[in-house]
């Protein structure tokens, strides 16, 4: 099944990443915002100088892989997402990088990326949902229970659906 939105159409199709076969027998394609999510972890996954016929192509986060991981490490980790993204992924326009340790294994860096799809201002509902989040504590920092079950979280999680709906619905014109 395709996907002929026009957001599918602007942002176009490609290779899905990483390359597989499909149940026809053909390279697997990745469609709308899918491929751009495939190209950045593409991006992010290739040190500079990996590719042979385009060596400038990756992100620099590699340089950093055997620093100790420390607020500066962690800033430079950002820095050089925003980089190899503004460089190499015409498509999204960053809203915001966050890099943090992995709590549950030790030497592991998260790193999370929230974008919009440039010409179409596509944002997914995960994307506003976290953004609201990180809100809070500015604008309510007595409430500190984010859980799933928090009735302030399901209201949250609500107007971020409604959000999605009404920019899918600008974006049809």
């Amino acid at each position: 099944m395709t996907d002929q939105t026009p957001t599918a159409d602007f942002i176009g199709q490609g290779f899905a990443f990483p390359l597989r076969i499909d149940h026809t027998g053909r390279f697997a394609l990745s469609r709308g915002a899918d491929g751009i999510d495939a190209a950045l972890r593409s991006i992010l996954g290739t040190a500079p100088g990996e590719r042979l016929m385009r060596p400038e192509f990756g992100c620099r986060i590699w340089d950093l892989l055997f620093e100790p991981i420390n607020d500066n490490t962690l800033g430079l980790m950002a820095q050089a997402v925003r980089d190899a993204m503004s460089q190499w992924e015409p498509r999204a326009q960053l809203e915001h990088v966050e890099v943090s340790p992995d709590p549950d294994r030790d030497g592991t860096v998260l790193i999370g990326i929230t974008y919009r799809v440039r010409a179409t201002n596509d944002r997914r509902f995960q994307d506003i949902v976290d953004e609201a989040k990180r809100l809070i504590p500015q604008f309510c920092p007595e409430w500190t229970n984010h859980n799933v079950s928090d009735p302030g979280v399901a209201l949250i999680e609500l107007f971020a659906w409604m959000t999605e709906m009404m920019l899918y619905r600008l974006n049809q014109v």
